[in-house]
């Protein structure tokens, strides 16, 4: 329903079309009926009519400068002309102030019903044209933090290659960069990015980013002039310009940067104090010029990417790596190996310390290429304790959580740190089934030894025999005895030759064939390193005691009496 105010100086006419209205229901409301010009201009003033039907001859002031002063007002009425006069000169003037129709005196119904419906599609046009564009300026608005941010992207990565697009743009976007000031750019990209957004719903990350970009538009009206957005999720740029007022050009590079570390430092103050939110941020050199914005930039980018390297949660600006040798890189994977199969706990945290060292030093260094090199200290690790254990269900769940937390990282020290924790419960964990489980392990094998060691006996016999991997229960058995399989399987050899030796019935020869030995020569060299004597001298000193024996032969000589 539209508004409608009628404007005439004859009462009955004025009675006569509110009536109409009243009882014609075209789409118009009257909101009141004025008897003159001036009152007319008041109620259009107050009540906002959007039509306004008035006659041209009235008291004070007539119908056309009714119309020039309503032009004045906020909200400017439509405007009918009514006349009893058929006047040439009144139809261009009426036409001149925009009235959008006119009729004559005395009014036809059917003539004004079609007039008002005309001028209500007008309305109605109008309308919806003024609806479309108050929805696009309320989207601008609302777009226009979007499309700033968008514009500062394409200026950060060098997108614009013509200036004169670039100043479209900024006029548009209501940016102001000038073209022969400094400028240096800052990158703040938030440490943990992924446990930042993780699981956060979307307004919790817009609150997030608001609070953020909101901080740092408040720190540059303090610190300086320039600009903030999100260049990407979890990743803020500022660009930061001198002011008008410099004394000397040459100097203006330098106090910028120190308004930018000033800013900087305040920032990570606020954030460090009020906040778990942690950032690293990256400091770009100083530039002249708007195309000294990309190159400031790409150097800032640069400074946060040797996160990787240096860790979290610092100001990086112009760090130099030098040092790398690829070739020794994967040598440390056989001393993490070495270090798990021998359960060395200080050995194992200095080499897997080594190998992310080296790591750190590699010029292409990656945060993807660091999580597979971190993988592969943790498979190493895992297959020195594979040939020890021979199964891994016992650490499946660990492993899982590890990789977990390995991609997650974003830094060298993190995944050191990530790849260290696993390797240390790994060793502990080998020494815990160690204790556990040795003293029975150890016992078997000594029962297996002291059963057939007159038989070719081989560890890889004795480990089938238990259904553990040799390095294992070779690991295992020195730990616990202090003594190899092997020197074990010698020392129970010889303590049967002992016995044998005292037996003066069972001939040197044989000897050596009982316990195990092939050769004579060899069970006499072994036995003598064991006894410092040989068999023949160990028999006849335990004659001389008089603790040999005699026992009947029963044939199982299979050699003459000889000298060994």
């Amino acid at each position: 329903m539209y508004k409608l105010l009628i404007a005439d100086d004859e009462k009955q006419t004025r009675e006569g079309l509110v009536f109409f209205f009243q009882n014609n229901p075209c789409g118009f409301e009257v909101i009141g009926s004025a008897e003159g010009g001036l009152s007319a201009l008041n109620m259009a003033g107050e009540g906002e009519p959007d039509v306004v039907l008035t006659d041209i001859r009235m008291p004070d002031l007539d119908g056309f400068e009714l119309i020039r002063r309503m032009a004045e007002l906020k909200k400017q009425p439509a405007t009918i002309i009514m006349s009893a006069y058929d006047d040439v000169d009144y139809f261009k003037t009426a036409f001149k102030v925009n009235a959008l129709d006119y009729i004559l005196k005395p009014i036809d119904t059917e003539e004004l019903l079609s007039v008002m419906e005309k001028v209500k599609k007008r309305l109605d046009t109008e309308y919806e044209e003024q609806k479309g564009r108050d929805l696009l300026q309320k989207q601008m608005k609302k777009n226009l933090p979007l499309l700033r941010a968008r514009f500062f992207t394409d200026l950060a990565d060098g997108a614009y290659k013509n200036l004169k697009s670039m100043e479209e743009r900024m006029d548009f976007l209501h940016i102001t960069l000038e073209a022969d000031i400094f400028y240096i750019v800052v990158m703040i990209s938030l440490d943990g990015k992924q446990a930042a957004y993780s699981g956060a719903n979307r307004n919790a990350e817009k609150a997030l980013d608001f609070g953020i970009l909101n901080l740092l538009e408040e720190l540059i009206e303090v610190y300086g002039e320039g600009y903030a957005f999100e260049y990407d999720k979890g990743d803020f740029v500022l660009i930061l310009k001198e002011g008008g007022l410099r004394e000397g050009k040459e100097n203006s590079g330098a106090n910028l940067l120190l308004q930018a570390e000033e800013l900087i430092a305040n920032f990570l103050g606020i954030l460090r104090g009020g906040t778990k939110i942690r950032a690293t941020v990256g400091l770009g050199e100083p530039a002249c010029g708007i195309e000294g914005i990309n190159t400031s930039f790409l150097k800032a980018k640069e400074n946060v990417c040797k996160r990787l390297i240096l860790g979290s949660n610092r100001v990086i600006f112009n760090y130099e790596f030098s040092g790398y040798r690829d070739d020794t890189l994967f040598e440390s994977l056989n001393e993490i190996r070495s270090r798990v199969s021998a359960f060395d706990t200080d050995g194992l945290a200095k080499a897997v310390e080594t190998f992310f060292h080296k790591l750190s030093l590699h010029p292409g260094l990656t945060v993807l290429y660091g999580i597979q090199c971190s993988s592969m200290v943790i498979m190493t690790a895992m297959e020195s304790y594979l040939s020890l254990h021979g199964n891994y269900k016992t650490t499946e769940e660990d492993i899982l959580k590890t990789y977990e937390k390995l991609g997650k990282t974003e830094t060298i020290p993190d995944m050191k740190q990530v790849v260290m924790d696993f390797c240390l419960r790994l060793n502990r964990t080998i020494r815990g089934k160690m204790t556990n489980q040795n003293g029975d392990i150890v016992h078997r094998v000594k029962e297996i030894i002291k059963g057939k060691y007159r038989e070719n006996i081989t560890i890889q016999s004795i480990a089938e025999q238990i259904y553990l991997s040799p390095n294992y229960v070779c690991a295992v058995f020195k730990q616990v005895t202090g003594s190899t399989i092997n020197q074990y399987i010698t020392y129970v050899r010889i303590e049967a030759a002992k016995k044998m030796l005292e037996d003066t019935s069972v001939k040197l020869y044989d000897i050596g064939f009982l316990i195990g030995y092939v050769e004579p020569s060899y069970f006499s060299k072994i036995f003598k390193k064991m006894t410092a004597l040989t068999p023949k001298e160990y028999r006849q000193m335990m004659i001389g005691m008089g603790k040999s024996r005699a026992v009947p032969d029963n044939g199982t000589s299979r050699h003459k009496e000889g000298v060994l």
